[in-house]
């Protein structure tokens, strides 16, 4: 995290965006999703490794994008705003190679992945579940769900499906300063959102996401004034803005977080039901240092 000092001040509302929640944020969504499903052979397997799997949710930002660069940049966001006006998101298909034959290949990898990307993890996830007993691949189980952990919880953030994913001319930084009050209240935040989590009975990955991202990017021009509303009664102090900031969107905020969760639950309930309900792997999950990511997403 970035020290609060007076001299960074400055250069904390300029740092560029992040394109994602920040750690503690992600980590928080996927404990609240593993609170939120109800008793299963899954959800033990996933109370039993929580700490890894947690560490696995944040694992998208810190390793993934330093292997796969702009290839993995690109799944944990949508310009939605590129696909047309009235409603952009009846224009993506379920098939991204049909939406990439509609709008382009270049045009659709530059707009982001998100939603295919979520698709692809689910049943990534519920093919190694269905795997025999013998086939069955308990770290890659774990890392599945940890990394849908993260795209899951991106869907939630408004500023990952629009094309203003960093304001406009004057709000530069304010993807980073958003998620940076978000992750140091976390905690609270998780507390207020804890309620509101429940796993919901779904019948496609696909139409559930979108219903995400299209109810986030309704929130898009409320957080930006959030920001700006928040700037201008801190005069720079990053404190003070951090808590003009909670005062005002903090509820809505924590209802992102609870949408995440709930989102993220019911999407590893559905495909563990899909997979046949299986047992999952008694014994803890030790994943090693080396281990490179499953091959299917690799780019």
């Amino acid at each position: 995290m970035i020290a609060i000092a007076v001299p960074l001040l400055v250069q904390l509302f300029a740092l560029p965006a992040a394109r994602a929640w920040d750690s503690r944020t992600h980590e928080m969504i996927t404990r609240l999703a593993v609170e939120a499903m109800p008793p299963s052979a899954f959800k033990m397997f996933l109370q039993r490794n929580e700490k890894l799997l947690e560490h696995l949710s944040v694992e998208p930002d810190s390793k993934l994008k330093r292997l796969y660069g702009e290839a993995e940049q690109r799944r944990h966001f949508i310009d939605i705003d590129f696909y047309g006006s009235g409603d952009p998101f009846s224009q993506l298909d379920p098939s991204l190679a049909n939406t990439e034959e509609k709008f382009g290949k270049a045009n659709v990898e530059r707009w982001g992945t998100l939603p295919w990307t979520i698709e692809e993890f689910s049943n990534g996830l519920s093919q190694q579940l269905g795997q025999s007993v013998h086939s069955r691949n308990c770290a890659t189980i774990l890392m599945l769900a940890g990394y849908l952990a993260h795209y899951v919880g991106d869907s939630t953030q408004p500023l990952h499906a629009t094309s203003h994913f960093d304001g406009f001319a004057q709000d530069r930084g304010v993807h980073h300063r958003i998620e940076d009050a978000t992750d140091h209240e976390a905690a609270r935040l998780g507390d207020l959102a804890r309620s509101a989590c429940q796993t919901r009975d779904i019948g496609s990955v696909w139409i559930a996401t979108l219903a995400e991202l299209r109810h986030s990017h309704t929130l898009v021009m409320q957080l930006i004034a959030g920001d700006r509303a928040a700037r201008a009664a801190s005069h720079g102090n990053f404190d003070s803005y951090e808590r003009e900031l909670m005062r005002r969107e903090g509820a809505m905020i924590a209802g992102q977080i609870a949408r995440g969760a709930t989102l993220l639950a019911s999407i590893w309930f559905y495909e563990w039901e899909r997979a046949g309900r299986p047992a999952v792997c008694n014994a803890s999950v030790r994943i090693r240092r080396s281990a490179q990511s499953p091959t299917f997403w690799r780019e």
